[in-house]
């Protein structure tokens, strides 16, 4: 045999041996850099691995929330048996079987801190994301949050004092009012206005109050934080992640961008309803021109074609109307049919209720005032459509007819145009059929009062 070939295999061999144990020592290390990392984290993170949910991974946060409790290495509902019958079974089992994410604001827990302590009401934000092997199948959930009890109890402290500040106000309120009724009977139609806009800014002080609060506070706030630190797991130690771990954070990115655009869009949504009102006489060219500016690049990247027609000059609020414009052209480029360029066309028309008696049949839910001119605006698509057994349901919140991942949104921005047509004494309906298009019809009144 040639003994210089044989020491040269031999030496190719060991480099090669060599080769594998420093790739291997390398994966070790980045994944003890990545379990290092997770331990340490401010917020609490641990992993439930199989489909009985045993703890894995425990960070020191984590930990806290137990005391001494002995929970790594046990199934979830072993290691924590008061968990029983708050239906965390149920969530974590649709988790790893769909691998869809579930977020907790502000969730209601009865916890034992200590071992032999009673269970007490905690509050907690939380996320649960499914864990995928090599293989793309589910082998665990990653679960990431915060404990939040002190703040939810201060802000329900503060929320039971604001409303009985609220309902004194509404009384003073409703006593005014019973007083200027009195004293002004000849003022009958004046008085039934003011009780209107009393009884509206009593209510819609009471629910933005709340609401807005914790839109725009408590549920964001956790949102961020998840964000920001994804983002710098991901920035400052992407070399140290293997490609499914960044999969991991892209995902958990992904499921905390969709809840803010939730929460914007709710924030939106009250924020329709406005007691104070200011109407311009503008003519609905100079709106509808305004909203394709702000849509060209959307316009552009799908070179869908608007149409528009001579429109109407009507008492309008001007930013409601771009909003409504906005969410319908929005709207029907989003649902255009696959390999169809968008077309979309924006018509107007004036008259009374006999010159539409043909659309009258249709207003379900409101109706037209006989001695008031209108201005019909009518716009039209050639997307994908819907059930005609629809027309209605679309206009209320969180109302999908197509899922997420096809059709991105969060359901409220066709309950927003509704609102803004309401909010101008207007009516709306919609006509459609499958593949055949979408057109909406809505009626605002050329002059409010």
């Amino acid at each position: 045999f040639d003994e210089a070939a044989v020491i040269t295999g031999i030496i190719c061999i060991t480099n090669d041996i060599t080769d594998v144990v420093v790739a291997r020592k390398k994966m070790e290390a980045q994944a003890k850099m990545v379990e290092e990392l997770l331990l340490t984290a401010p917020a609490f993170i641990c992993t439930l691995t199989g489909p009985t949910h045993i703890y894995s991974l425990v960070n020191d946060r984590y930990q806290t929330l137990f005391g001494n409790r002995t929970i790594k290495g046990k199934p979830i509902m072993e290691a924590l048996p008061e968990l029983e019958g708050q239906g965390f079974d149920t969530i974590l089992d649709k988790v790893y079987k769909s691998g869809e994410p579930f977020v907790g604001i502000d969730f209601p827990i009865m916890l034992a801190k200590n071992e032999g302590v009673e269970p007490e009401l905690c509050y907690f934000n939380f996320s649960y994301q499914a864990i995928y092997n090599e293989d793309k199948i589910i082998s665990g959930i990653l679960v990431f949050g915060y404990e939040v009890t002190e703040q939810v109890l201060s802000r329900n402290k503060n929320l039971e004092t604001e409303q009985i500040h609220s309902k004194e106000l509404e009384e003073k309120v409703i006593q005014r009012t019973q007083e200027l009724s009195t004293a002004n009977a000849l003022l009958k139609s004046q008085n039934l206005e003011i009780e209107k806009r009393a009884g509206e800014l009593s209510t819609a002080n009471r629910e933005l109050l709340a609401f807005n609060y914790i839109s725009s506070h408590d549920l964001q706030e956790p949102l961020r934080k998840i964000q920001t630190f994804a983002s710098l797991i991901k920035e400052k130690e992407a070399d140290l992640l293997s490609p499914k771990g960044q999969e991991y954070f892209d995902r958990m990115q992904l499921s905390a961008n969709r809840m803010q655009a939730l929460i914007e869009d709710l924030l939106t949504y009250s924020r329709t309803n406005v007691a104070d009102r200011n109407f311009v006489k503008t003519n609905l060219n100079e709106v509808a021109a305004e909203v394709i500016e702000e849509l060209s690049e959307l316009i552009k990247e799908t070179k869908a074609v608007i149409e528009i027609d001579v429109m109407c000059e009507v008492e309008i609020i001007p930013f409601q109307m771009r909003q409504l414009l906005n969410n319908l052209l929005t709207n029907a480029i989003k649902f255009s049919k696959k390999d169809v360029v968008p077309s979309v066309t924006i018509t107007a028309n004036t008259g009374d209720v006999s010159d539409f008696k043909n659309e009258i049949a249709k207003l379900t839910t409101a109706k037209l005032v006989k001695t008031k001119q209108y201005c019909r605006i009518v716009v039209s698509d050639n997307g994908i459509g819907f059930n005609p057994i629809y027309r209605d349901k679309i206009f209320e919140v969180f109302q999908r007819l197509h899922i997420k991942e096809d059709y991105p949104g969060t359901g409220i921005g066709l309950a927003i145009v509704k609102k803004i047509v309401q909010n101008h004494n207007g009516v709306i309906t919609a006509d459609s059929k499958p593949n055949e298009g979408a057109t909406f019809n809505f009626y605002l009144p050329i002059e409010i009062n």
